[in-house]
Formats: structure tokens, C-alpha cells, sequence
């Protein structure tokens, strides 16, 4: 038996090589994760959206039952003289045009703008709605003094704004606001509008001064129509029941340079209050505090106060003249 032998090698089987594995993207990661994100936020905003308006929704029918009237209106910070007539008046002005769609901002505008269309009102800061109804902060005018004009008399502010008037005197007289006489120009044809001049200036800026002071009370009027005679400028006079006190020049004025300084007239009034038994009309006389020196009028006490007709109408109502020299 014979064997046959064959010259080629077997064959080497070949190794087959490691399937190579896909690498990990963190950019694709990050940008799935992201996409997620976006999908979920959205679905989550979608959610609050919803939950928000059924909310609202339910507010709206249930203010929509509650119609806003003047005693739901609240006039947030408002002094005390506020109350009654004339906080009524804004009160209702206020509800007549918040009746609109609880969701229309624009009744609120309007709101706010009647508001600052009433001469008592200096600005608005917000109007806004509340569960209880609406809700005004605003800045309120405060009266200083009545000004005596031709057609009545007149409510003004610190600023000289006037507020309302004419009126007659008994409507005002327990106000308890100073009063400003013998005014030359005549009121601004509008509410709400200042009153020009210097004599209100210079009335505003006396009432202001003394007004705090503790003899302020017997002070019946300001006087702010008498001219100096020498200079022809203005020289304020405080009136009292029985006498008066001839100021001079405004405070702060820049004519008043041969005058004693406005302090140096305040502490005068003290002196003379606190050695008249409280009366800076030393008794029912009429002195000069705006000279070098303190003058008083010797003359017996007069029922009328002095210098009651301008002296721009009248030659004979001159300071000197009224003081009886």
C-alpha cells in the first residue's frame, strides 16, 4: 500500500479580526438632553398656562358680580380733610370708569386719569385692582391759605395752585386757613392752575413761615397790597382784630437789603408776643419790625385793622398812612 504524500503545507486558518465598537458622541448627548429639556419646559409652561387661565378665568366671574362702586374704591395715604364731600367726588369719578373687563388695563388709565384732572391731586402713582375692589395711591394737594379776590375767595396750596373758589366767606371761615387780602391779579380761569404774581408768591411764602408759629392764630390776614411809599415795592402787613404788624419786604427778597433779616423779624413777633401777654400787635397798636428799630403806634386801639385799600387804588392807603404817621 503506498502512500502519497503531498507537497503543500495545509493552509493556516486566518484569524479574523475584533469587530470595532461605534465611539461615544457627548455633543449628540448634550444635544438630545437638550431637545428633551426644551420638550419638557414646553410641556410644563403649557401646564402653568392652562392652570393660569382657568384662574383667571374664575376671577373674572367672580368680579364680574361685583361691580365696582364708590364705597369699594380706596384712596390709599389720603389726609384727613379728604374725607367726605369731596372724597365722595373722587371715589365715584373712580368707579364710573373702572366697570369695564377686569382684564382691560385701560379702564385703570383712565382711572388715574381722572384723578389727576382734579385740581386736589398732585400726581398718581398707581391704581390697581384688589379682591375688595380698587385701590388709588396718589399725592394730595395740601390747602395753605384762601385768597381774598374780587369774585370770593379762593382755596390755594404751597405752591399758589388754586384748589377751588370763589366762595363765599361763611362757606370758609371754619376752615381755619389763613387768609390772603388785597390781591391785584385776578385768580387763573382754571382750577388746578397756579396764581401768578408776586403778591401770592409773597403771601405763600409768609403764610408758610409763620404758620406754625404760636401766635399765628391771631393773625387775620396777610395783607399783600401795600407799596412801601419811599420805593414803591411791595410791603407785606399782618392784620390783626385790633391792630397789625407792617412785616415789609417778602422773605427772601432782594430789595429788603436795607431791612433787618427775615430770622430777625420772626424773633421780633416772639419778643413782642411774649411781652404783650402773647399779642405781636403790642396790644392792639400797629408796630414797624422790619426798621433798625421796633416802632409801635402809640394811638388808642382802633376796632378796624390798618390798611385795609391798596395803596396802587388809594394814595391814602399807604403803609405810613394806615399807621397813622
Amino acid at each position: 500500500m503506498g502512500w502519497f504524500l503531498s507537497s503543500s503545507k495545509p493552509k493556516k486558518k486566518k484569524k479574523r479580526g475584533k469587530k470595532s465598537k461605534p465611539a461615544w458622541d457627548p455633543r449628540r448627548t448634550l444635544a438630545g438632553l437638550k431637545v428633551l429639556g426644551a420638550i419638557a419646559g414646553i410641556v410644563a409652561v403649557a401646564a402653568l398656562w392652562r392652570a393660569g387661565e382657568v384662574a383667571l378665568v374664575g376671577y373674572a366671574k367672580e368680579h364680574r358680580a361685583l361691580p365696582i362702586t364708590p364705597a369699594r374704591v380706596e384712596l390709599v395715604g389720603a389726609p384727613a380733610w379728604i374725607e367726605g364731600k369731596l372724597g365722595d367726588q373722587m371715589k365715584q369719578r373712580v368707579a364710573e370708569r373702572v366697570q369695564a373687563d377686569p382684564f382691560d388695563g385701560r379702564a385703570l388709565t383712565d382711572a388715574a386719569m381722572v384723578m389727576l384732572m382734579n385740581p386736589w391731586v398732585a400726581s398718581v402713582d398707581q391704581v390697581r385692582r384688589t379682591p375688595a375692589g380698587v385701590v388709588v395711591e396718589a399725592t394730595y394737594r395740601q390747602p395753605l391759605a384762601m385768597v381774598q379776590a374780587r369774585d370770593g375767595f379762593h382755596v390755594i396750596d404751597t405752591q399758589g395752585v388754586r384748589l377751588s373758589g370763589p366762595a363765599y366767606w361763611q362757606a370758609l371761615e371754619p376752615s381755619g386757613l389763613p387768609m390772603i387780602t388785597n390781591v391785584s391779579v385776578a385768580p387763573p380761569p382754571e382750577l388746578g392752575m397756579p396764581w401768578e404774581g408776586a403778591e401770592i408768591e409773597a403771601g405763600v411764602e409768609l403764610v408758610k413761615l409763620l404758620r406754625d408759629e404760636p401766635y399765628a392764630g391771631q393773625i387775620t390776614a396777610y395783607d399783600v397790597g401795600q407799596r412801601d411809599p419811599r420805593t414803591g415795592k411791595l410791603c407785606l402787613v399782618l392784620q390783626t382784630d385790633e391792630g397789625g404788624v407792617v412785616w415789609g419786604r417778602p422773605p427772601g427778597d432782594a430789595w429788603a437789603v436795607a431791612e433787618v433779616s427775615t430770622s430777625e423779624k420772626v424773633d421780633r413777633l416772639r419778643r413782642l408776643a411774649e411781652t404783650y401777654l402773647g399779642r405781636i400787635d403790642a396790644g392792639g397798636r400797629v408796630v414797624w419790625i422790619h426798621g433798625q428799630q421796633v416802632q409801635t403806634d402809640d394811638r388808642p386801639t382802633r376796632p378796624k385793622p390798618p390798611a385795609i385799600a391798596p395803596s396802587s387804588r388809594d394814595t391814602d392807603g399807604t403803609v405810613q398812612h394806615a399807621a397813622g404817621r
